[in-house]
């Protein structure tokens, strides 16, 4: 199996664990009913593209998804009712080129390990509940990565640091 596909459906409840850790390159959960929490052994995918978008899942992104480094390539997380902090973890996951959280009831700060994702190309956050400073370190990364598009936007953040602001005014 390399592809699991279970897109545009309209089935409900909850995603059994041992899905999030099958060894497909691609993992197609997205505009459904799903709900509930995302597992742990979401850490145990070797899933190269993840997306969960756009169903019912709560509670927070799981900070095993660190371990899915050597695959994890793209993840969607957006347009569900995730809620808690951004796990720092998700700034250490190697070659993320794309991590879209958006339209969600995240909340805190971004973490300064976001400045770690080299790769990312895309990174999208707007419409949650973050708040603070965003961090010098990842509006840097357009002008040292591979970063084209940041979306903050729907936020409470206080504060942007001179290298954000230089990305506003270009």
């Amino acid at each position: 199996l390399l592809f699991l596909d279970l897109r545009f459906n309209r089935y409900a409840g909850e995603v059994p664990a041992p899905v999030f850790a099958l060894t497909v390159e691609a993992l197609f959960l997205n505009n459904n009913g799903f709900g509930g929490r995302i597992p742990d052994t979401l850490g145990s995918t070797g899933a190269q593209y993840l997306v969960v978008a756009n169903n019912q899942f709560t509670g927070p992104i799981p900070r095993s998804i660190y371990n899915a480094s050597a695959t994890l390539s793209e993840v969607l997380f957006l347009n569900n009712r995730l809620s808690g902090c951004l796990p720092y973890e998700v700034g250490l996951v190697e070659g993320l080129a794309v991590f879209d959280a958006g339209g969600n009831e995240i909340t805190g700060p971004v973490p300064l390990s976001f400045g770690c994702l080299r790769d990312v190309e895309e990174l999208n956050l707007a419409g949650n509940q973050l708040y603070g400073q965003v961090p010098d370190v990842v509006c840097l990364l357009a002008r040292t990565g591979k970063l084209q598009n940041l979306s903050l936007s729907d936020n409470f953040f206080h504060s942007v640091g001179h290298h954000c602001m230089e990305l506003v005014r270009s």
